[in-house]
């Protein structure tokens, strides 16, 4: 039976991340923090044998989506269940264009079963990480973000983004303001700024660790601001209670990866990422 997540069945959830799918143990309890009604979780005979999650990005145009089922009770249609109940939810909160699932590339059992519901194969990215030493300072100063910064912030973040998913032969859309400024301070941002006042690069940094949304305004590019970005939030993220950095990048951006790479990351895994039009 499928029921929505209660905080009870967090130990129970944790247990099922750990021995079936470890790349989303570190972060489920953010997971499950950040996605109010969003999580279920499938009882069988009286206990929790799976779970899953959606998460909406892009203004809810694209919906993330996570499902893990023990492995002794799989084949009995209860991914195929949850999957029911998360696409319709979303459906129902969002406007999504198209649903995305992240899976360890040589886990053949679970892309087959999302074969099987519909989803297609489309990119792969690395998930890599630095656990070393604290890298050299680097010269630049980087600023923690402010609100009078949001609109151009997101001007910036905007480019990006449409730059990379042209990149990787997605329809390029510019993520836009969402209006909810307080969201903003939920994760740590720094800003490099000119002398205008205002944001050419920037980098945020989740659950103290994960670095994400590394970015660059094309007219600061190879000014050597992606790599000071990285130093400096990897350094950070040394300092964080997890003591070790991690970030994902496409698999074809070979300038990234060689960036991270002579930084000394290491590629830990490599997931394959499904998709499927809403």
């Amino acid at each position: 039976m499928v029921k929505l997540y209660k905080p009870e069945y967090l130990e129970a959830v944790k247990e099922i991340a750990l021995e079936n799918a470890k790349e989303i143990l570190l972060n489920i309890e953010d997971i499950i923090a950040h996605n109010d009604g969003r999580v279920f979780v499938f009882e069988l005979n009286g206990e929790i044998v799976a779970f899953g999650f959606f998460q909406p990005f892009a203004m809810g145009k694209r919906i993330d989506v996570g499902i893990v089922v023990k492995k002794e009770v799989r084949r009995q249609g209860i991914g195929k269940a949850l999957w029911h109940s998360i696409s319709r939810l979303a459906k129902e909160k969002f406007v999504a264009e198209s649903f995305e699932c992240r899976i360890v590339a040589d886990d053949l059992a679970a892309i087959n079963f999302c074969g099987k519901i519909g989803f297609l194969p489309w990119i792969a990215t690395h998930t890599m990480i630095y656990n070393d030493e604290l890298l050299p300072t680097p010269a630049t100063l980087f600023e923690p973000y402010e609100d009078k910064y949001y609109e151009d912030y997101y001007e910036l973040l905007g480019q990006a983004f449409y730059d990379m998913r042209k990149s990787i032969g997605a329809e390029p859309f510019k993520i836009v303001p969402n209006g909810n400024r307080e969201e903003m301070f939920e994760y740590e941002t720094f800003l490099a700024i000119n002398s205008q006042d205002k944001p050419i690069a920037a980098v945020t940094i989740e659950m103290g660790n994960h670095i994400e949304n590394l970015c660059v305004l094309p007219e600061a590019q190879d000014l050597g601001f992606g790599r000071q970005l990285a130093i400096f939030a990897t350094n950070r993220a040394l300092m964080s209670e997890r003591g070790f950095a991690e970030l994902e990048v496409v698999s074809t951006n070979e300038k990234a990866i060689g960036l991270y790479k002579s930084l000394g990351y290491k590629t830990v895994r490599t997931i394959a990422v499904l998709k499927m039009k809403a």
